[in-house]
């Protein structure tokens, strides 16, 4: 019977006595994840029958067998056959390789222990007998452990709460979270060292990214339908250690509910201030909108925070009137037009931050952004007649005629203007200026006006317009109207007034 067993180049001669094992590898799940073989060799190496026996050929045999196993890359393969039939093939390394002492003391004879080792995905194996062909490789690699892990939670404040016609309510917001964690160890695949660490990369890479099956698989805990969530927000984490062959990823997502809803995530507060000092009630409403990112399977950007943010403020905008009248409770109805505004849209972080103030101050024109209304009155005077005399040093005398001044009532009247929508218009210098001159509706500044007259009217006085003026800012849109009066008493009756003592 003939028998060769080498490896790399190195025959072992006489071949040893071989012990085969083999062991399953299982991650704490239970699943089959690897298949490691194992091979003791126990021999002899003989100096016996080489030109010079004795300890100093035995020792250099040792060198020998040392410097064939301790290679670098340990990966070399490892053959064993018998009468020209094959039993074991396999790129195998090396774990350990012991000498002991002989009965003749390392003279002419040297016992040692020699392990290899080999992965099932170490080329084919030609181990007879042990060949199991039901095994599925595909599941097997280099691997010690693998996880894989789902945390899936809806956050207590989920910030989606979507106000529109004084209805609303928070729509789902759940965060799922990833694990995928794997420990490799190198092996030789293909006669090639592979580093543990790739190959726990690669078993972690191809499980990664989202599956709606993971909500069907909590469903014991929530009441999910996957088919109603949107993913969001992908965020990726990614840990490794060369050194003990580790590779993991954690990723994340944020899940929407609902069809047809921007998407981002907002929060918004309103606040009713009422002041002593005002008669008059401010209320305010301040929101965060933060848009969401969205990304294909590769994991490329297709959506920004910031786009998202942009569209959903497109929505919000013209909602933010109607949400501050469903949430606050005045006494008198608000204005349409805010009395200020700040918006500040920040496109590093995909937020848009909105800050609209409204109060109960009635209009006089549609869309002013502040209305200045002083009416003033002069109180009944004494007409005093100023006698001059030349050389009184204590200056004229006054003479009392018995009559009143006549009264005068002056209403002072400023209007700014909201900028319109838009820029203006026009091909050259004059049509803008005649767009930008534009003047608003003073339909009810008039209507002021009708009724202070009306009331000087139903007093009992008779009155005369002295002046009427009005204003335009136009590069400003400050409007400005000023109109006085002069009237009295339509009898004669009335009475001097007297001393304030």
């Amino acid at each position: 019977m003939s028998v060769l067993m080498t490896y790399g180049t190195y025959t072992l001669d006489p071949a040893p006595i071989m012990t085969l094992s083999m062991r399953h590898v299982r991650n704490e799940a239970g699943d089959l994840i690897d298949i490691v073989h194992v091979a003791n060799l126990q021999g002899k190496l003989l100096s016996i029958g080489t030109s010079s026996p004795g300890p100093a050929t035995l020792l250099s045999l040792q060198d020998e067998m040392r410097a064939a196993f301790s290679s670098c890359d340990g990966c070399k393969l490892f053959h064993f056959s018998c009468d020209g039939t094959i039993l074991v093939g396999a790129y195998a390394r090396v774990n350990s390789l012991t000498f002991s002492p002989s009965s003749d003391n390392w003279v002419f004879t040297s016992n040692y222990d020699l392990e290899l080792q080999w992965n099932a995905l170490s080329d084919v194996m030609l181990i007879s007998g042990m060949q199991a062909s039901g095994i599925n490789y595909s599941c097997l690699s280099c691997l010690t452990s693998t996880e894989e892990s789902w945390e899936v939670s809806i956050p207590e404040n989920p910030a989606r709460y979507y106000l529109a016609s004084c209805s609303g309510r928070n729509r789902d917001v759940v965060q799922v979270s990833h694990t995928v964690a794997a420990r490799g160890y190198n092996c030789c695949i293909s006669g090639v060292l592979q580093n543990g660490w790739e190959l726990a990369k690669d078993w972690v890479t191809d499980r990664l990214g989202y599956t709606s099956g993971v909500l069907l698989d909590v469903s014991g805990a929530f009441s999910f339908n996957p088919s109603d969530f949107t993913t969001y927000n992908h965020i990726r984490t990614t840990s490794l250690n060369k050194g003990v062959g580790d590779f993991s990823v954690n990723e994340q997502w944020t899940l929407l509910g609902g069809t047809g809803i921007p998407s981002c995530l907002e929060d918004f507060s309103v606040n009713v201030d009422t002041d002593s000092t005002s008669r008059f009630t401010n209320v305010s409403i301040q929101g965060t909108i933060t848009g969401l990112d969205t990304r294909d399977s590769n994991y490329n950007l297709t959506k920004t925070k910031y786009e998202s943010a942009l569209e959903c403020w497109t929505e919000v905008e013209p909602l933010i009137y109607s949400r501050v009248n469903c949430l606050a409770s005045t006494n008198c109805p608000l204005r349409s037009t805010p009395s200020r505004t700040s918006i500040v849209k920040s496109p590093t972080t995909g937020t848009i931050n909105y800050n609209y103030t409204y109060d109960t101050r009635p209009q006089l024109v549609t869309g002013s952004l502040s209305e200045q209304i002083n009416v003033s009155d002069t109180l009944p005077s004494e007409q005093i007649a100023q006698i001059q005399i030349p050389g009184r040093i204590a200056g004229p005398i006054l003479y009392r005629m018995n009559s009143l001044n006549p009264l005068q009532k002056t209403a002072n009247i400023s209007i700014l203007m909201q900028q319109p929508t838009g820029c203006y218009q026009g091909s050259n210098g004059r049509t803008k200026f005649c767009n930008l001159y534009n003047t608003p509706n003073t339909s009810g500044i008039e209507d002021l006006l009708c009724c202070l007259e009306s009331g000087m009217g139903a007093a009992g006085y008779t009155y005369y317009r002295i002046s009427d003026t009005q204003d335009f800012d136009v590069m400003n849109g400050q409007l400005s109207r000023s109109t006085a009066w002069l009237y009295t008493p339509t009898n004669c009756s009335g009475s001097l007034p007297g001393s304030f003592c």
